[in-house]
């Protein structure tokens, strides 16, 4: 008769946790969907203002988001979550998709704290961003202005902040690098930091762009779109 120990030693042996292997059970509901691999509402607000089918502008989501971030001191998410979709904005390099994500980071920008700004001014946050607009090929278009013209901003804004002087950094290696930056409307410019208001004022009315600029965004974008079908076509 033959032995079965070879069989034994090829059986595999009942595994169980103890308390050195056992993985650490989340604490919180943000802990538990990201650890059973679930969105939190926060990154899905960002999904849902960068979709293809979203509006650039939406302001209610973009104001939302903000909440979200400000209230949940919710940073370090927001601009992962941001920096994961630039990533993928330099595979894609659809005008209408950077115009979403700017559009947030924009809004956000200008609606969080000094939290938010320094990690704005980090260099995971920095690098990519510059990198969308010299990636090669380049952004191009409006996407490219708009991207120019926000980073023209914060480095205004930010210039006498040490602590955001990576800002001003890629500001100025830009400049030495000959990119042209988009001439500047002050009479339109928003502030990104502005004072306490003596008396309570409602957000939408204190930050939302004029109609008359949506309306030239939304014509500026429909001339870009058109312009890049056409030469699709004549290249076919």
């Amino acid at each position: 008769r033959q032995s079965n120990k070879s069989t034994d030693r090829a059986r595999p042996q009942h595994l169980c946790w103890t308390d050195e292997h056992h993985p650490p059970i989340p604490s919180t509901r943000k802990e538990a969907m990201s650890f059973f691999g679930h969105a939190s509402p926060l990154t899905e607000a960002i999904d849902n203002a960068t979709a293809e089918d979203h509006p650039i502008e939406d302001l209610v989501l973009h104001f939302s988001i903000c909440d979200m971030v400000n209230d949940q001191k919710a940073e370090k998410e927001a601009i992962r979550a941001l920096i994961k979709k630039f990533v993928q904005a330099q595979k894609k390099k659809t005008v209408p998709f950077v115009l979403r994500i700017l559009a947030v980071v924009e809004t956000l920008v200008k609606n969080c704290g000094h939290d938010f700004h320094l990690l704005v001014a980090s260099p995971d946050f920095m690098d990519v961003y510059v990198k969308l607009i010299t990636q090669n090929p380049p952004l191009t278009g409006i996407a490219r202005d708009r991207a120019l013209s926000l980073l023209q901003s914060w480095a205004d804004a930010f210039r006498s902040d040490s602590s955001m002087k990576l800002v001003v950094e890629r500001y100025q290696w830009l400049c030495s690098q000959g990119v042209e930056f988009p001439a500047r409307d002050l009479d339109e410019m928003a502030p990104i930091i502005t004072p306490k208001a003596t008396q309570p004022v409602s957000r939408q009315t204190s930050v939302r762009p004029d109609v008359s600029a949506d309306e030239q965004l939304a014509r500026e974008l429909a001339a870009q779109m058109q312009l890049e079908y056409d030469q699709q076509q004549q290249q076919q």
